[in-house]
């Protein structure tokens, strides 16, 4: 299972550009100007990457690994085994906005939402967007854990 998730995370997260990789073939390992104590990682944890929503920060940020991931909301972390995962819902656009909202609804109805930075179309001429590319991830986690 993990090297269907670490493919997945190499394809669909290692070019947005709040991503910075950590475990991923192929891809060159950046430092992180913060430690990763803080978060809530089960021993042996294999750490994908860190997905920045404030630089250079763990403030609201996600943390992918190889069996599930980990959301900030404040100082708190919440944690959610790929497996788990019932359904994800994001991506919701029109022509002059894009939703940056991720819901994630779990096995228990319990619903984890975020929001990953989005772009203005019309300003950034975003040809992808970090919060379909998320989305997506998570829902081909689900499909292979």
């Amino acid at each position: 299972m993990l090297a269907d998730i670490t493919s997945f995370a190499h394809r669909k997260l290692r070019r947005l550009g709040r991503f910075r990789a950590r475990g991923l073939p192929l891809v060159a390992t950046v430092d992180l100007p913060y430690s990763l104590d803080a978060v809530p990682l089960r021993q042996d944890e294999n750490v994908l990457g860190v997905y920045e929503n404030v630089t250079d920060s763990l403030t609201d940020a996600l943390v992918f690994t190889g069996t599930r991931f980990h959301v900030a909301f404040g100082g708190d972390w919440h944690s959610c085994d790929y497996a788990d995962i019932s359904s994800v819902t994001y991506a919701k656009f029109t022509p002059e906005r894009i939703d940056t909202l991720v819901v994630v609804v779990l096995a228990n109805n319990s619903t984890l939402r975020f929001n990953v930075a989005g772009f203005d179309v019309h300003e950034h001429a975003a040809r992808t967007f970090d919060s379909y590319q998320i989305g997506d991830f998570l829902e081909c986690a689900k499909s292979c854990a």
